[in-house]
């Protein structure tokens, strides 16, 4: 089956009366690209990680933009061995996107039974999330409460991390 595309995703948001602010910009691939081709929008800005360990597990990891991600930390919180990014080929197979379009909003092309999400429990307190409409030539700026509620519909449930007490590295 073919992923959905940036406009469907669009529509589907429309369909279900998520209100959300669209914003065109050229290709980003890093918060701080973004920050700088585009400006502050207010909101969260997030960082989105698609990652497999040893055993092929995959996992969804959503956290703020602000947070150095230590894999081997990052490991140990969530139960997964020996943490790797995925290959352009996973992301386009599992979340049917390319390098720097990946966010949650991608769950609406995955399966719940090839992957966990993860997500930083800080989330929880912002009000508005950036997020990618499935291409890194758009954000959109909706409620942490409505991408929440769409990754509940899709299947998966989300296992909220608190990354300020993530577990020591092993010595």
């Amino acid at each position: 089956m073919e992923p959905k595309t940036p406009q469907e995703l669009l529509s589907y948001l429309q369909q279900r009366e998520i209100g959300y602010h669209l914003h065109t910009h050229p290709p980003l691939h890093t918060v701080e690209d973004a920050l700088r081709e585009r400006g502050h929008l207010g909101g969260s800005y997030v960082k989105n990680l698609y990652l497999k360990d040893r055993k092929g597990q995959m996992a969804l990891i959503v956290c703020l933009n602000i947070r150095e991600v230590n894999l081997q930390r990052l490991r140990r919180a969530i139960g997964y061995r020996r943490l790797s990014f995925a290959s352009e080929e996973t992301l386009w197979r599992d979340l049917g996107v390319k390098p720097g379009s990946v966010s949650p909003l991608a769950l609406i092309n995955a399966s719940p039974s090839t992957l966990t999400l993860f997500a930083d429990q800080d989330l929880l307190e912002e009000e508005l999330t950036n997020l990618h409409p499935l291409t890194n030539e758009m954000t959109v700026q909706l409620a942490c409460t409505d991408w929440v509620k769409l990754c509940i519909e899709w299947g998966f449930d989300i296992q909220w991390i608190d990354f300020n007490a993530l577990p020591e590295e092993d010595d």
